[in-house]
Formats: C-alpha cells, sequence, structure tokens
C-alpha cells in the first residue's frame, strides 16, 4: 500500500475576479482551492482558502438584487458539478452553500473552451461541458442565500464550441435571453452563430444568425455592456491577428426578427483592430469602455473602445501597452490601478499602472507551474536534497528550487577553535553578551566578543574567575527574580561550580563535586555528581554565595538533566528532569526537594536519554510538552500535565533524526521561543495550528548551540559545526523556500544534477516572438549551470530544425570502465515533416577547472563533447542497464555499448540489442542495474530483464490496465504508472507477471514522475511509510509517493474509510472521488461495480484529521457506521499516528 501527500499544493491561478460577496475580496482560483484575499489601499492580503478536490474550470460571480452576490463555481469531469460559494463575514471564508451535478451518462467531453457564460442581469447562467448539448441555470434568492432555481440541459448544434456568452442589450431592448456561439463549422471554418434562448420551451432556437470569421485562430468571445450613458453593448471577438467588435443593436419594431436581422446585415465589424503580437491568454475589465489583455509573452496591454459622442454607439478600438509582466491567465483590476495578474506559467503578480502609461511591480506570488521535468540535488551535501525543477513559459523560463524548512544566513565565523566542543554566552548587566566560553576535552577558554568580527581570547591575568584547566559542562549569566539581568555568571565543570563576576572576571564562590552534568537557569543550578548524586543550587545573589537547597541520591548515574522553565512566565525552575544511563528511563522530581512528583513514574526511553526539556511552546499549561533526545538519534515527544507532572503516553512520538545523538536547544526564530534538537540533522520545533510543528533546517554538522545577543550580532545563535564555530541567524520557519533561476525565453525542458561538479544539466527550447503574425522564432540548446552560484556556465545550441529532448547524468561502461556523462539526446525535424526522423546522442564530459590565475579563483566545472552520433529517429528516454545506454527511439528501444578507440581516443556507439513495440515508447525508468521499466503512451507497462549471457533483452512482465499511460516510476518492489485521466496504478513483479496492487484518482494529469526521496534513508523510522516516489503536475503540484509498512497497511485503509465517511457532505463524497475514472465515467474495480480506490491512501485525507473538533465527527471517525467499522484506537492515538505520518512527508 502506499500513501500520497501533497508537499506542495498547486499555486498556479486559472481564475481571479474582484466581487461584492458582503464585502470587496478578490477570488482567486488555483486548480482545486480558492483563495480570498482582503482589499487594502497597498494591494490584497491572504483571508482564507477553501479546497475543492474537484479540478475548478470556471468561477463567476452571481449579484441579484443589492444583496451580497455568491460565486458560481464549476468543476471538471468525471463529477462534473455547478457550485454556489458563499462567503461568511463572520468566520471569513468560503462555504459551499448547493452543488448541482451536471453529469451526462453518454455525453462526449467538450475541451477547449470556457466552460460558463452568465447572463447580464445575473439572473441566468449557461454551462457548456459537452459536445452538442449546453446546460441552463436559473437563480433565485431563498433565506437571504443564492439558489439554483431551474436547470435544464438542451442540445445546440454547435458541436466544437470555442467560446459563448450572452448577448448583452439595453434594459429597454432586453426581452428574452439570446446566446451567440463561436465555433467551428463542420466545413472547417470559423463561425459566430446567435440563437435565441426560450426558457418556457427550454430549447435553443433552430433559426440563427450566422457570420463567418475570416481568420480561424480566432477563439475567445466575450459580451461588451451598454455604456450607462446610453450607448450599446455588443459582442468582442479575437485571437489571431485581429480584435473585431460586432453591436448588437435591435430594431425596437420587431425584436425577434430585429436581432438576427440586425446581425446578420452586420458580416462586417463595427469597429476591428489589427493585433500583432502572440496569442491573447487572459483579460480583465477596468470599466465599460476599457478591458487589458495580456499575451503569451506578457505584453500586457489596455484595449480602449470609443463610442460617437451623440449615439455612444463603439466605432473604433485602440491599444495601449504598459509593459512586460507575467502571461496572465485572468487579470482582475482592483482599485486605484492595482491590477492583479494571475497566471500559469511565471509568479503571479500584483501591479500599478501609472497615470504616465507604465507600470511598477508591487508584489510577486511565486509560481513553479508548470513544471515538466524535475530533479533531485543535494546541494549542501546535508542527505536532504533539494527538488530543483524545470517551470515557466514564455519569456518566464526558470528552474526552481525548492526546500523544505529554516535556512541559515552565517553572519560571522570564529577561527582558531579546532576541537571545540561545546559554546556558552556570558552577559553583563546592559542585557548584551559580552564573552563566549569555548569547551574543550579537558580545558576551556573564553573569548571576548569585539567590535566587528573580532574574537581575541582573554587571558586569565584579565578575567581569572574563569576555570581553564578543565572542560565546562554549563555556564550562563544569572539572572534576578524578574528576570533582569545581574553582574553574576556561573560556571561548571567536571570539578567545580564557580561564581564570578560578570565584568571583572572576579570569583566570589566554589563549590566541589566530582560533576557528570549540569543546567543553569536564573539564579538555580543543578548538578549530577559521580554514583547518583544530584544536588540543587541556588545564587544568593545579596551575599554572591552558593546556597545548597536539596539533595538526593539515586538509583543511577544520570545521562542528562534539565531545570529550565516550562512555561515563558517562569523565572524559577519547578521541576527537575532526570534521565538515567542504567535503566533508560526518565524521572520529574520537584527542584525545590529532588523528590519525585507524586502520582509519576520512571517514563521507559528506548534508548539512553542525553538531552531533556519540557516546554509548553507558549500553549496553556496543560500542553506541556516533554522532549527527549536518545543516544541512537530518536527525538521523543510526550504530553504532560504540568499540574500532577502526569504522562500521556498515548501521545508518545518518536522521531528520527539520524544515527547521533540528539541535543536540545531553547532559542528565539521569529519571535517565538522554539526547541532546536540537533542529531545527524537539525531540525526547530514551533507551536502552529495547535500542535508542535518540526521544521528542517538546511544544515548539516550541527553539533551544539547558544544564544547570542550582541550589538553587532543581534538576536543571533552561535553555531558548533563540524567544520568550525559560526555566528548565524535562523530564518523564517517557512514550510518551503523557492529560489529562482530566471532562464527568460530559455524554457528548460529537461534536466539532470551532476553531483560530482555540482552542476545542472538543462535542456532548452526558446521561442522569440515575432511581430506582424510572423511564425515565431524557435531554438534549443543545452546548458551548464552552477549549482552554487546559478552562473551560466556553457551552452550548447543544436541545429535550427533540432530540439534538445533529454538531458541524464549516467555511469556508462566503457571498455569495462565506469565513467560518468552528460547524455543528450535530440530530435530533427526535416521539412513538411509531422514527427523527427532523426535525433543525435551526444555524449559530454563534465570535469572541474580552474579559471586564471589558478590561486584567486575557485575551480569551476566545464564541459567537454566526447562524442556525437546520429540515431534514426527522436529520442524519448534514456537510461542505464547492465552499464549499457538504454535509449527510446520512437517505438524502439535501443541498448548501446560504449566503446573507445585505445589509439585515437576516439568514441563511439555499437548496439548491442533492441526491443520493438508495437506503439510509441514514452517513459523509461530503473527498476535495478539489471531491469528497466518502459511505458507506452497507450496502454502497456513492461519490465525488461538483461540476459547478459546473450546480450538480449528479455519481457519479465507486462501489463495492459491503464487506457492511456503518461509516466511510469519504480523502485525494487513497486511499479506506479499514471494515465491521461490522472489515474494512478501500482504493480508487483510476481512470477506470474505484473499484478495489480492499486488503482486511485489522482486528480490533474501528472506531467513527471521519478524514484526519490527528500529524506536521508537512515533518518525514517521504518515503523512509518518510507518515501520512495516524486510527481509533479503542469499546475505546480509536487506530492510524495510513500510505501506503508505492511503493519499499518489496514489502519490506514480503514481510518481513510471512516474519515472520509465522517466528512462527508452534501455535495461530495471524498472517498468516492478518489476512485479511478476516464474521461466521462468511473471505473469499476469490484465485482459489484461499485467504483472504489484500493492500494493507495490520501495522506492529505488523513492530515484533516488533526482539524477535526467536533465530538461528533470524533466519534463518526473513531466509531465508523457499523461495529466491523471501529478501529479500535482513542481519539489522542489517532490523531498521533496522523502526526507521525505528517512527520514524513
Amino acid at each position: 500500500m502506499h500513501l500520497i501527500s501533497t508537499y506542495l499544493p498547486p499555486p498556479a491561478a486559472s481564475h481571479a475576479l474582484r466581487c461584492n460577496l458582503g464585502e470587496e475580496l478578490l477570488v482567486v482560483a488555483r486548480i482545486n482551492r480558492l483563495d480570498v484575499l482582503e482589499l487594502l489601499p497597498t494591494g490584497a492580503r491572504p483571508l482564507s482558502s477553501l479546497e475543492l478536490l474537484p479540478r475548478i474550470i470556471a468561477v463567476h460571480e452571481i449579484a441579484l438584487d443589492d444583496e451580497p452576490g455568491a460565486l458560481l463555481v464549476v468543476t471538471d469531469h468525471p463529477d462534473c458539478s455547478v457550485l454556489i460559494v458563499e462567503f461568511s463575514i463572520k468566520e471569513r471564508i468560503l462555504v459551499v452553500k448547493s452543488s448541482d451535478s451536471l453529469v451526462s451518462a453518454y455525453g462526449r467531453p467538450l475541451a477547449g473552451c470556457h466552460p460558463c457564460a452568465v447572463s447580464p442581469d445575473g439572473q441566468h447562467a449557461a454551462v457548456a461541458l459537452h459536445q452538442g448539448t449546453i446546460n441552463i441555470l436559473s437563480f433565485s434568492r431563498r433565506s437571504g442565500s443564492i439558489i439554483v432555481s431551474s436547470k435544464f440541459e438542451c442540445p445546440i448544434r454547435e458541436i466544437l464550441l470555442s467560446g459563448f456568452c450572452f448577448m448583452p442589450f439595453s434594459d429597454d431592448e432586453e426581452e428574452k435571453l439570446v446566446l451567440a456561439f463561436l465555433h467551428t463549422a463542420h466545413t472547417g471554418g470559423r463561425q459566430l452563430t446567435i440563437r435565441e434562448l426560450d426558457m418556457e420551451d427550454r430549447e435553443v432556437s433552430s433559426n440563427a444568425t450566422v457570420i463567418d470569421i475570416r481568420d480561424e485562430r480566432m477563439d475567445r468571445i466575450i459580451p461588451i455592456v451598454p455604456s450607462q450613458s446610453g450607448g450599446g453593448g455588443g459582442l468582442l471577438v479575437f485571437g489571431g491577428s485581429e480584435i473585431l467588435f460586432f453591436e448588437s443593436k435591435l430594431d425596437p419594431k420587431s425584436p425577434t426578427k430585429g436581432r438576427r436581422q440586425s446581425m446578420a446585415g452586420q458580416r462586417r465589424p463595427d469597429a476591428q483592430l489589427d493585433w500583432a503580437h502572440s496569442d491573447i491568454t487572459g483579460y480583465g475589465f477596468i470599466d465599460e469602455n476599457r478591458l487589458l489583455l495580456s499575451d503569451r509573452f506578457g505584453k500586457l496591454m489596455m484595449l480602449t473602445m470609443i463610442r460617437t459622442a451623440e449615439s455612444k454607439r463603439i466605432h473604433k478600438m485602440t491599444l495601449h501597452k504598459f509593459g512586460e509582466c507575467s502571461a496572465a491567465k485572468c487579470i482582475a483590476y482592483l482599485n486605484a490601478g492595482a491590477v492583479f495578474l494571475g497566471s500559469e506559467t511565471g509568479d503571479s503578480q500584483l501591479v500599478k499602472l501609472n497615470p504616465t502609461g507604465d507600470l511598477s511591480h508591487v508584489d510577486t506570488y511565486q509560481n513553479v507551474a508548470p513544471i515538466v521535468d524535475a530533479v533531485l540535488a543535494d546541494l549542501d551535501n546535508s542527505d536532504e536534497p533539494a527538488i530543483v525543477t524545470c517551470s515557466g513559459g514564455g519569456h518566464t523560463g526558470s528552474l526552481r528550487i525548492i526546500r523544505s524548512g529554516a535556512n541559515i544566513e552565517e553572519l560571522a565565523a570564529i577561527s582558531g577553535v579546532e576541537g571545540v566542543r561545546n559554546v556558552f554566552t556570558l552577559g553583563g548587566i546592559n542585557g548584551y553578551h559580552s564573552h563566549i566560553l569555548l569547551s574543550f576535552h579537558d580545558e576551556s577558554k573564553l573569548i571576548e566578543i569585539g567590535k566587528g568580527s573580532q574574537f581575541p581570547e582573554v587571558s586569565a591575568t584579565e578575567f581569572p574567575g574563569v576555570v581553564r584547566n578543565d572542560a565546562t559542562l554549563a555556564a550562563g549569566s544569572i539572572t534576578g527574580s524578574k528576570g533582569e539581568p545581574i553582574n553574576l555568571s556561573v560556571q561548571v565543570t567536571t570539578t567545580t561550580v564557580v561564581l564570578f563576576d560578570s565584568q571583572t572576571g572576579a570569583e566570589y564562590a566554589q563549590w566541589r563535586g566530582a560533576i557528570t552534568t549540569a543546567d543553569i537557569t536564573g539564579d538555580s543550578i543543578c548538578v549530577a555528581l559521580k554514583g547518583g548524586r544530584v544536588v540543587s543550587l541556588c545564587v544568593n545573589v545579596d551575599q554572591a554565595r552558593l546556597d545548597v537547597i536539596a539533595e538526593a541520591k539515586f538509583h543511577s548515574e544520570v545521562s542528562a538533566l534539565s531545570i529550565q522553565p516550562i512555561q515563558p512566565e517562569e523565572r524559577k525552575p519547578t521541576l527537575a528532569l532526570l534521565g538515567f544511563w542504567e535503566d533508560n528511563t526518565v524521572h520529574i522530581c520537584h527542584f525545590s526537594t529532588l523528590q519525585m512528583v507524586a502520582g509519576s513514574t520512571g517514563i521507559q526511553m528506548p534508548h539512553v536519554p542525553r538531552s531533556i526539556m519540557a516546554w509548553s511552546f507558549g500553549a496553556s499549561a496543560h500542553q506541556i510538552q516533554l522532549l527527549v533526545g536518545t543516544g541512537n538519534g530518536n527525538l521523543v515527544t510526550l504530553k504532560v500535565s504540568s499540574g500532577k507532572a502526569t504522562i500521556d503516553m498515548s501521545s508518545r512520538r518518536t522521531t528520527s533524526l539520524g544515527d547521533r545523538p540528539v541535543y536540545l536547544y531553547r532559542c528565539v526564530v521569529d519571535e517565538k521561543t522554539v526547541v532546536i534538537a540537533t542529531g545527524g540533522r537539525t531540525i526547530v520545533m514551533s507551536w502552529n495550528n495547535g500542535r508542535v510543528a518540526q521544521h528542517h533546517v538546511n544544515v548539516k554538522g550541527l553539533e551544539t548551540t547558544a544564544l547570542l545577543n550582541h550589538p553587532t550580532f543581534p538576536n543571533s545563535l552561535l553555531f558548533k559545526l563540524s567544520t568550525g564555530l559560526v555566528v548565524a541567524r535562523i530564518g523564517k520557519l517557512e514550510k518551503l523556500k523557492i529560489e529562482t533561476v530566471p532562464l527568460g525565453y530559455d524554457v528548460p525542458v529537461t534536466i539532470a544534477y551532476h553531483p560530482e561538479v555540482k552542476a545542472f544539466a538543462i535542456g532548452c527550447v526558446r521561442t522569440e516572438p515575432s511581430l506582424n503574425n510572423m511564425p515565431d522564432i524557435v531554438t534549443s540548446s543545452f546548458k551548464l549551470i552552477d549549482a552554487l552560484t546559478l552562473e551560466h556556465l556553457n551552452s550548447y545550441t543544436v541545429g535550427t530544425s533540432e530540439e534538445v529532448t533529454k538531458v541524464s547524468i549516467l555511469d556508462l561502461s566503457v571498455n569495462d570502465k565506469i565513467e560518468k556523462f552528460i547524455v543528450v539526446g535530440t530530435a530533427i525535424w526535416e521539412d513538411n515533416g509531422n514527427e523527427p526522423s532523426k535525433g543525435r546522442v551526444l555524449l559530454f564530459r563534465a570535469q572541474m577547472a580552474r579559471s586564471k590565475p589558478a590561486t584567486a579563483n575557485p575551480a569551476v566545472p566545464t564541459v567537454s563533447l566526447a562524442l556525437d552520433t546520429e540515431i534514426t529517429g527522436s529520442v524519448v528516454a534514456m537510461g542505464t542497464i547492465a552499464g549499457h545506454l538504454a535509449v527510446i527511439v520512437n517505438t524502439v528501444l535501443i541498448v548501446y555499448r560504449v566503446r573507445r578507440n585505445e589509439n585515437t581516443k576516439e568514441m563511439d556507439l555499437q548496439p548491442v540489442d533492441q526491443w520493438a513495440h508495437n506503439y510509441a515508447l514514452w517513459s523509461l525508468v530503473p527498476m535495478s542495474p539489471q531491469h528497466l521499466v518502459v511505458g507506452d503512451s497507450l496502454q502497456s507497462v513492461t519490465v525488461l530483464k538483461w540476459n547478459s549471457i546473450r546480450s538480449k533483452l528479455e519481457v519479465v512482465a507486462r501489463d495492459w490496465t491503464s487506457l492511456a499511460s503518461m509516466n511510469v516510476t519504480a523502485d525494487e518492489d513497486y511499479v506506479i504508472q499514471s494515465d491521461i485521466d490522472g489515474n494512478l496504478l501500482s504493480y508487483q513483479v510476481e512470477s506470474s507477471g505484473l499484478q495489480q496492487k492499486g488503482h486511485f484518482f489522482y486528480g490533474e494529469n501528472i506531467s513527471h514522475m521519478m524514484p526519490g526521496s527528500l529524506s536521508s534513508v537512515d533518518s525514517i523510522d521504518p515503523s512509518l511509510p518510507v518515501p520512495k516516489h516524486l510527481l509533479f503536475t503542469p499546475g505546480g503540484r509536487i506530492s510524495i509517493i510513500s510505501k506503508c509498512p505492511d503493519s499499518k497497511a489496514i489502519l490506514m485503509h480503514n481510518i481513510q474509510r471512516n474519515i472520509s465517511a465522517a466528512l462527508k457532505e452534501d455535495w461530495f463524497d471524498l472517498l468516492a472521488w478518489r476512485a479511478p475514472h476516464t474521461s466521462m465515467k468511473r471505473l469499476p474495480t469490484t465485482a459489484d461495480d461499485v467504483p472504489q480506490t484500493f492500494g493507495f491512501v490520501d495522506g492529505d485525507l488523513l492530515a484533516r484529521t488533526l482539524d477535526i473538533e467536533e465530538d461528533a465527527v470524533i466519534k463518526g471517525v473513531l466509531e465508523g457506521s457499523t461495529s466491523a467499522e471501529q478501529l479500535g484506537l482513542e481519539w489522542r492515538e489517532l490523531r498521533g499516528l496522523v502526526e507521525e505520518l505528517q512527520s514524513t512527508r
């Protein structure tokens, strides 16, 4: 079984509109989500989001009378429907009020047409989702809400629609509804057809006015409403090389006949304008006479319709270019010149139209769509790779580097501290730290925080109070009862607790013992001694002495202790947390007596505790978390009651941070007190949405940390790394950070990462627009980009009729020696050819070269061409099998041997074997060094094995389940395939062949799939789902596919079933929607023809458990609808399990 979880929601914006839903709002649709933004004088601020699993294909505002409006949302096949969505002013969220299905049992889906139009008065809507039919909806109000009062479906004669709308008429002209259809006629030409809509007979009239459109590329039609000053409206038709306007003026004596005659007489448009730019991608109205247009390359234009002074009729149109932005799919004019541009191929933007006729950029909303290829790259050797995607289109091609967690901003490096094991900061009465105490194996050093980046060492003569001939276990500044800084500090070594003056270093008091571990907070100290003794001490500030306040003997020596406050308002410790070597337990004791808290018992840990902390994270006292770092690399968290110190054992969670001991530190990030956990990897824990959230930190080898606040380095941290000591700051705790590498018109289509030279190898297609409707200039190239500096290193441009189709980094056997190459595949189009008749395979060798002079500049990667071979077809995909180069060429998989002539050193490719298929092969992925998985673009997936004795490919297994396969990925156990309808299928190789193990409706087309994980395998708890694959969509969604352990598979399936039933809404069935389907209907997967998913679990659905608060819903999840569906878990146990699943994302 596999778990599918969203890593990055789709950011592409498909629709945007400013609307009045009780207040003025901006609503942006992103594939399957509606984002609500509040309008501000300076722009827009996010308010809330409504996630709709079905894909959104149309959004319109419905406004009746003067009451607040609602949104009409149309969703895509197979469960196509119309939703009425309202805005709750009290909760400030969108709410689905009603749903009406538009599913047709036999209709063929309509493609390439905006599917919805709303009448000018807002009382009717037309929705076309199937060829040859249209649905008419009427709206009214009931109990203050807008409802669909009537709905009917009627046939239309326009089969291949490009667009349609209601004809706009002035109030004195409008009596009946009239629809205008832009479509392709049976002759192949483009036509504009006008027909009346009879609401009483529920049909579209057979009588029509037909206008032939000369330019067959015209595909958009929008209504122009009549002017408020009395001018008439009409239709605006654009696409291709012209913009046409047709007026909708009627003959008042004969309305019905007049409509037809009026339009029939207008064979020529009332106004027209030449369009010399690329295809129009989006539009939005400023007012009734002006609208904004965006073309495919981001040119933002204002189209102005000029009316005559007397009749107010539109007779002329003009264009004004504001500038270049992202190519907008949707445009919403907000206020005072502010415009939102929503893009599917670049970043969405908020711009300002200036009175001077140009524009200025106000804000940018990152968008990684469309993703056509991607690769994992461990850029900082942290074993936590980043995702690098080929994104963008038009003039906004880019690489997007996507990392999880917070970044480290390095401020300064401290030299001459080799061998340091721990660091502590000491401060003065002004609240700033003045010194850093460094602990080594058997000594300590004191350095001063000087001006700039100077850190001079302070001698014993200058500062005598610090013990220097012993390792330091703990040190810190003393604070008063109100947390105010006091001019006293404490150092704890293996033999001594010493109290000294923070400014002069004068020693005031000592306490001696065989100390093994210690902790300091406020004016309190706790030390553990050999033999299991623990002593609590307090600093008498007035007399500058150390007083013993409690002492106790325990059963074993202490491995870890903490007396840190458990809530922000605490100034003195109340509890002492002790971990023990002998039995791996944790005890909770009173600091003042060192006696165990009444009712508490030893808490068993899986390994020896090495660091302990209790903290409320700023939440209530009833939500305190006990954190324990163990010696084998685990972080254990439990909930504890501060009043009785009782532990909720069912809340126990374990997170693996590698195989190094885990240590815990408290610090401030983004003005929040958080906990840093260091081990094999580093995470930051903060309180978010009622639970502890974990944030990965992009740093490797962090061993210890300390707070540092100094005028030169305010609110900073000291990091002891495996490479040295640095002053740093943790960036914002965002879930994901996206870095953009702009490529402009060079749109990347394929990418590979070379780990040895730290460089990206990419294939680009460059499309430069031409004016006056001439063909665009298209070229292609291979580029090498430094992965660290992001600088362009090399570029190789292929021929004018050639395109780079695939780039891979492969280890190939050359004369029985493995060598790494950048392999580039191309396709060459002959004149008048419908498909490539030939292509090339190029092998490049990458190496590090040092710029001149060699001693001044660092090494940089360069490439040299090693082989250039022409082949008979297009290179579709490449891989290796048994050290040989495997290349898909059209419908054939060819295996090549790479050879080098030892005398001339020239290389060539020798075909060894080939496997011919009956249909175009599409994808290729290795399953093992000797196995390949191949998918075609029709329906099959095949596992091939290399027979090294015969040097031949052999078919191991094949499956024909998929109806139109798209992508394939594989690991050592499973093969996963996607199809054109957005389904996922999983298989296992068995002796009888490929056996289907799962079928799941993903909901979006998948552009790329690949094996890989964003986490080190060593840091993943094997009892949890293990990430195995990544998948990407054109809309920018990134998901993780994890393999579930067999022990949890049935439980997760049952949880999914119960959550789906408990959260089922009147308009939507969550689990039924995941059932596999074609573009027209659901596919039966069981003997009784009931469509359902199997072999996959929806991780996003399971994650909704963390947001459930209603008792009735909780009961439904836990107990199901029958006794057989009971989970046998308590609610806190279920939440804990889901939180563990979330940690694997």
